[in-house]
């Protein structure tokens, strides 16, 4: 669907949608990063089995005492992988933080058409965005801590069924790095690559998001509310769906409907793929307001504009032109054609039974629901028997 580019909030929304290459290719580059300590852990658990030889000996007793020195030394070093798993997400994190402030601080200035001195965050706030994000209520370093847990949980298991069973030292390790025949992907440590791809997956989303978000504030002077973006495809949730382009204070209040905000895109729900895009003010606000910074006083937005023009080496004449396309665009509309219902109208039966199952569908189809009905006021999904319960409820007030 095209961004109508002609408003400041679309043409930010539309440098967003660009900019997602970035954060796609930074995910790549973290994941990679974080793969690597766990292609270490996995030769290290492998040769801890090796040297303790749990199979090395035929008596019970002896294989039981081998079996808890295994578990024992194993348990010191998958914490210290995870240990050092978490402090390079960590610093990757708070780059990436950095990266997205001053993203919004540039994307700003380039959908209004002149920089107006948008404030980029504090080293400190960054900080505390990169690790305290909370993901499905829980900050990274748990998450991470988790799945530390789940490794050596897995690990303990299949060692213990695996010498129960009186399997063979090669039997052990297939168990841990899995078999060739397989590709390698029936190992314990398969698991563990894909939990950490997918933690660093949303990690990254959560953070772009609040960092996003927090900048928003930053510059409440230029911004009044924030607006839902939901990818537009057959994998978003019914979460995502329901929010899709509605919009919210700078505070999350809803405006205009009563969906809460949740825990926001990118953390309402795990691998959530939603953003948030701000809606600019218009001109006449910032006119009437003259809330606009420099050197930390309130100036009057068109005097700004003027100055910054001329500062360019810009004739009158380009500066007055310039000027037309900054009132006409700074509108204070909200982007438009990124509304989740209308892609959804242009899909098949079978593509809306998909996503939404075939009764919610057919009620979405005979309009007797909403998309934003999906969800109620307190954020929970609503069942297909919630929904007929709803359109009965209404049949009956109309």
């Amino acid at each position: 669907m095209a961004i109508d580019i002609k408003t400041a909030s679309g043409k930010f929304q539309d440098l967003l949608i660009r900019h997602e290459l970035d954060v796609l290719g930074f995910t790549e580059k973290i994941q990679g990063d974080i793969l690597s300590i766990l292609r270490l852990l996995e030769k290290d658990l492998v040769a801890e089995i090796a040297k303790i030889d749990v199979t090395g000996v035929s008596a019970t007793s002896y294989k039981r005492k081998r079996l808890q020195k295994l578990l024992q030394e194993t348990r010191t070093i998958i914490k210290q992988s995870y240990t050092e798993t978490y402090g390079v997400a960590s610093e990757h994190m708070y780059m990436f933080a950095k990266n997205e402030s001053a993203f919004v601080a540039a994307g700003l200035s380039h959908a209004i058409g002149v920089d107006l001195g948008a404030v980029v965050l504090a080293p400190e706030m960054l900080r505390v965005l990169a690790t305290g994000v909370l993901i499905e209520g829980a900050a990274s370093g748990e998450w991470w801590s988790r799945q530390a847990y789940n490794t050596q949980y897995r690990f303990e298991k299949a060692m213990q069924i695996g010498v129960a069973s009186g399997e063979s030292l090669g039997d052990l390790i297939k168990r841990v790095r899995g078999t060739k025949e397989n590709g390698y992907t029936d190992g314990i440590m398969n698991v563990t690559r894909r939990d950490a791809r997918a933690l660093v997956r949303t990690s990254v989303q959560a953070v772009a998001n609040a960092t996003r978000e927090e900048a928003y504030r930053a510059n409440d002077d230029l911004i009044e509310g924030l607006v839902w973006v939901s990818t537009l495809d057959l994998r978003t949730s019914e979460h995502c769906i329901a929010r899709s382009g509605l919009l919210y204070s700078l505070d999350y209040e809803p405006i205009g409907h009563e969906i809460p905000w949740g825990m926001g895109p990118g953390r309402i729900h795990w691998s959530c793929r939603s953003t948030s895009t701000p809606k600019t003010k218009s001109w006449e606000q910032l006119s009437r307001n003259g809330a606009i910074r420099t050197g930390g006083r309130p100036t009057n937005i068109q005097s700004i504009f003027e100055r910054r023009l001329r500062e360019k080496g810009l004739s009158q004449e380009e500066i007055s032109e310039v000027m037309m396309n900054a009132r006409s665009s700074m509108d204070g509309q909200v982007p438009k054609d990124i509304i989740f219902e209308s892609w959804l109208w242009s899909k098949s039966e079978e593509a809306q039974n998909k996503l939404l199952g075939k009764g919610k569908a057919e009620l979405f189809r005979e309009g007797k629901i909403s998309l934003t009905d999906l969800i109620d006021q307190r954020g929970r999904i609503r069942t297909l028997e919630q929904l007929e319960a709803l359109v009965r409820e209404l049949q009956i007030t109309a």
